[in-house]
């Protein structure tokens, strides 16, 4: 009987229905796709650039579409890329 009470105290160690467990997956699978949009639109319009300052390079996010920088997206391709294919 004590351990009815512990699960009723506490919501994490609740049983949950199946239907719980969809609402709850639905729910994380929202937050999920905002948060990809978001990052997608990010990498997309935005570049990274450097500036110099006093003689040291510091990287910078630019506007994408207003320098001559690649969007993020693609230097991060292009970074894998060279990172991950052999040199022949």
């Amino acid at each position: 009987m004590a351990d009815v009470t512990v699960e009723a105290e506490v919501p994490s160690l609740r049983r949950m229905t199946f239907w719980e467990h969809i609402e709850e997956l639905r729910d994380r699978l929202k937050i999920m796709l905002i948060a990809l949009v978001v990052l997608f639109v990010l990498f997309m319009t935005f570049a990274l650039g450097t500036a110099t300052i006093g003689g040291v390079q510091i990287p910078i996010i630019l506007p994408a579409f207003a320098s001559d920088q690649s969007p993020m997206a693609n230097q991060f391709f292009l970074m894998l890329k060279s990172y991950l294919v052999p040199r022949w």
